[in-house]
């Protein structure tokens, strides 16, 4: 993103930065933290070569991530402005540059479930000691972000390097979820879609305040 921001009108790579560390608070603290939590778990279940344990593992991370991802989410791009303002609109950084970064975040926070998603995914291949499922599947979530960020660069300018991001990232947890259930049997689908729906209604009330 950096080198192809580079390409774009000047303060881009900026505008990336700032709207990155912003949606790397959520993810760091929360996203990162369950896959951490996740690991040492799934690692003794795997020593015991208890598969199912496993499954039942990720599922319980991958909706517990998605509660908590899915209202993130919804804040960090209805509050974006207000949000880019209060962290970094002093000196030179203007409203012109806090709308700028805002529309960054907006599309940066659109992939937080994706990020997070795929970072707990990937910790279930390297607990069984099979990290190369998940460094081939984060290659291929690569060249799809790669692919992206070409194509959405002209129309969207910075903003579609940061969509292109959440792309890549998609792209990564989908098929890591995929990988897991050849590898470790059913993940509990049924569980999974009813949880992100109630998941996702509960993110109305919350929308509606943050409107």
């Amino acid at each position: 993103n950096t080198l192809l921001a580079s390409l774009l009108p000047a303060g881009s790579i900026s505008y990336l930065y700032y709207a990155d560390r912003v949606m790397e608070f959520p993810l760091g603290v929360f996203g990162i933290a369950l896959a951490s939590a996740a690991l040492p778990a799934m690692a003794r279940q795997g020593a015991a070569g208890d598969t199912r344990a496993i499954a039942g593992t990720l599922n319980f991370a991958l909706r517990l991530s998605f509660y908590i991802a899915a209202p993130a989410t919804v804040g960090l791009v209805l509050l974006r402005t207000p949000i880019t303002r209060v962290l970094f609109e002093r000196g030179q950084f203007g409203p012109a540059e806090t709308a700028a970064t805002a529309s960054a975040l907006a599309w940066y926070a659109a992939g937080l479930a994706g990020f997070s998603g795929a970072r707990i995914a990937a910790q279930a291949f390297y607990a069984v000691g099979a990290p190369g499922t998940a460094v081939r599947w984060g290659a291929v979530s690569v060249v799809a972000g790669i692919g992206a960020a070409v194509a959405l660069m002209g129309p969207l300018g910075h903003a579609g390097l940061a969509a292109a991001s959440s792309v890549g990232a998609y792209v990564n947890v989908v098929a890591l979820v995929v990988a897991a259930r050849q590898r470790f049997g059913p993940l509990g689908g049924p569980a999974l879609v009813a949880s992100a729906t109630r998941t996702a209604i509960a993110c109305v009330p919350v929308a509606a305040w943050c409107a």
